[in-house]
C-alpha cells in the first residue's frame, strides 16, 4: 500500500537576526507533521535560511536519501 506524503518547509525566527529552516512531513492518513530535519547552523536573514531550507529539500528529494520519496510504499 502506498501513502503520500506531504513535506512543509518552514523558517523560524530564533531571534532578531537569527533564523533556522526545519522540514517536517506527514502522510495522507495522518493529520499531524512531524519534524523531519533542521538546519545546522542559524542564518542572518530570513531569506537565505529560506534558500538553505530549499536546498537541502531538494538534496533529500535526490537519490542521497531514497527514504524520502513522494510514495512511501508499504508491505
Amino acid at each position: 500500500m502506498s501513502r503520500f506524503r506531504f513535506l512543509i518547509l518552514m523558517v523560524d525566527a530564533l531571534q532578531s537576526g537569527a533564523f533556522e529552516w526545519v522540514l517536517f512531513e506527514s502522510f495522507d492518513d495522518v493529520p499531524d507533521f512531524e519534524p523531519l530535519a533542521r538546519s545546522d547552523l542559524g542564518f542572518p536573514t530570513y531569506e537565505s535560511a529560506w534558500e538553505a531550507g530549499c536546498a537541502a529539500l531538494r538534496s533529500r528529494m535526490g537519490m542521497e536519501d531514497p527514504k524520502l520519496d513522494l510514495l512511501d510504499d508499504e508491505d
